[in-house]
């Protein structure tokens, strides 16, 4: 309920994301994903928003 909650405050946000449930260590977590991008200036730009809103964020590169 809370990835579910955090990912409607980024929707208030304009920022459009989603939920990927992962293990680990045993533990169900529930991550809230922006992108894939498909530029560095739409990353840099969600993540202007996210920081100006008190946000933290983290950059992944995805394997191909």
């Amino acid at each position: 309920s809370q990835a579910e909650k955090f990912k409607a405050k980024l929707a208030l946000l304009g920022l459009q994301s989603f939920i990927e449930p992962v293990t680990i260590n045993n533990k169900n977590w529930y991550r809230v994903r922006l992108g894939p991008y498909q530029n560095k200036q739409a990353l840099l730009q969600d993540q202007k928003r996210l920081n100006a809103n008190a946000i933290k964020s983290i950059v992944l590169q995805l394997k191909d």
